[in-house]
């Protein structure tokens, strides 16, 4: 299968994925964008020591499926997109939106020298095949595409206007 944007939205989604999704939801009306950015690193970059072991679990399960790499840097984008999309309703934590753009500018290439498990050991490169997607954001619900997620900081700051198209 093709994976598009389109296709991708319409495809099922995996029970991890749900379980990502609704853990970003939660906390994102709970901690400040701190804390969050700092989950984030922690659970897509660092890929070590998440608190809630059944979120790195399913982010571990979905990075060893035979789909991830066609559909990790989707299931990223969306949990990138349900942090910014809250963000960016609130003027006082617009702020953010860079900073957690900029997380991805830390990202290992390759984890050297360690015995962490296959599906551990490909977070990393999925997470570089997402920052070097060309089209890493698009809305279902929106006609417009529009790239939101940029590989610097300061590519997030430009497309900050284009964040209210989503």
């Amino acid at each position: 299968m093709n994976n598009t944007w389109t296709n991708i939205y319409n495809r099922q989604i995996h029970p991890e994925e749900q379980i990502l999704y609704n853990h970003w939801l939660e906390l994102v009306q709970l901690e400040t964008p701190a804390e969050l950015i700092d989950r984030f690193r922690t659970l897509f970059i660092d890929c070590t020591g998440y608190p809630d072991r059944s979120i790195a679990q399913a982010l571990e399960k979905l990075a060893a499926s035979k789909q991830a790499e066609q559909e990790f840097k989707y299931i990223l984008n969306r949990c990138c997109h349900i942090l910014i999309n809250r963000w960016q309703t609130y003027p006082s934590k617009q702020a953010a939106i860079p900073e957690l753009m900029a997380v991805f500018e830390d990202a290992p290439f390759v984890v050297f020298g360690n015995s962490r498990s296959r599906a551990i050991g490909c977070i990393p490169q999925l997470v570089h095949q997402f920052i070097a997607s060309d089209s890493i954001s698009h809305s279902n619900a929106s006609p417009k595409s529009s790239p939101t997620i940029g590989k610097t900081a300061a590519t997030a700051k430009a497309l900050l206007p284009t964040l209210s198209e989503l």
